[in-house]
């Protein structure tokens, strides 16, 4: 609690608000992306062949892909 005291009186001007309001929306879109990369290679992975090739990949492709951790 005593930091969190200390920091009542940081005085956060308009430039700082606007650094931090970017800085947040970078953070939210880098999340967005990582869950979409989550979702999508959890969803090749349990892809049938038939539906590898509708979309144009190969079992061992889909399967490199699913591999892939989220960030990647």
């Amino acid at each position: 609690m005593k930091n969190l005291n200390a920091l009542e009186g940081i005085q956060i001007d308009d430039g700082m608000h606007s650094q931090l309001a970017m800085l947040s929306k970078k953070f939210l879109l880098i999340l967005t992306v990582w869950h979409r990369n989550y979702v999508t290679r959890r969803s090749l992975h349990g892809m049938s062949d038939h539906m590898l090739r509708d979309i144009g990949l190969t079992q061992n492709e889909a399967e490199v892909e699913s591999r892939r951790l989220f960030w990647q």
